[in-house]
């Protein structure tokens, strides 16, 4: 079953960044992003569900607290953005006293923002016994890693460089199996 919303969750996060749909062309990128935004946390509470053992009661508590702090994150976010966008316009033609105030703001946002996952957890030990906060940290710290590997691209060489002395459309190779002309 995680394999299955592990590959469930891999597939919505890759259809939410492939690229431009035709929605999204038409302007309705954001009504197409949110039900995935949903599926996403539907899959997550699943999940926890599941491996925690948890209630229905506990469930619907937990699913709350988890939205509730995805959109304090969000905001966040949004405003750490629109606060870099002032530091980068303040940093060519702001006073030092402004960019100053700028970047006390962005360090105070920064600190709210890294406080999230403690505050969300005080809240989620009140309705989760010891063994399933356990297990919470452990999977959440899963979840985190699989969403980032989803956002990242593959490392390594391409596809089409089988030995890191070839280079891809040349001819050339120098690797093992290389074919010596002249020599």
């Amino acid at each position: 079953m995680k394999k299955t919303l592990l590959g469930i969750l891999s597939l919505v996060l890759m259809a939410n960044f492939a690229g431009p749909s035709a929605a999204e062309a038409s302007g309705s990128a954001v009504q197409q992003q949110q039900p995935t935004k949903e599926k996403i946390h539907e899959l997550i509470v699943m999940r926890l569900t599941q491996n925690l053992g948890l209630s229905a009661s506990q469930s619907k508590d937990l699913s709350a607290i988890l939205q509730k702090y995805h959109e304090r994150r969000s905001q966040l976010r949004q405003q750490m953005h629109d606060l870099s966008l002032q530091l980068k316009t303040a940093s060519t033609s702001g006073k030092d006293e402004d960019i100053q105030k700028l970047i006390a703001q962005a360090g105070q946002l920064k600190s709210n923002y890294d406080q999230l996952d403690g505050q969300r957890f005080e809240e989620v030990k009140k309705i989760l016994n010891p063994r399933q906060q356990a297990q919470f940290l452990v999977q959440m710290d899963e979840i985190k890693s699989e969403i980032r590997a989803a956002y990242r691209p593959p490392a390594g060489p391409p596809s089409d460089l089988q030995n890191p002395n070839d280079f891809p459309g040349s001819g050339v190779s120098n690797g093992p199996n290389a074919v010596q002309v002249g020599h």
